[in-house]
């Protein structure tokens, strides 16, 4: 297990979450 790769794709992870929920604020505004 390579924790820094796991780590990495998180990070990914929590990054494409934070846009999408930035998206779909900006249609609800």
């Amino acid at each position: 297990m390579d924790i820094k790769k796991i780590f990495e794709k998180y990070i990914e992870n929590v990054l494409g979450v934070l846009i999408f929920f930035n998206i779909i604020h900006q249609i609800i505004s």
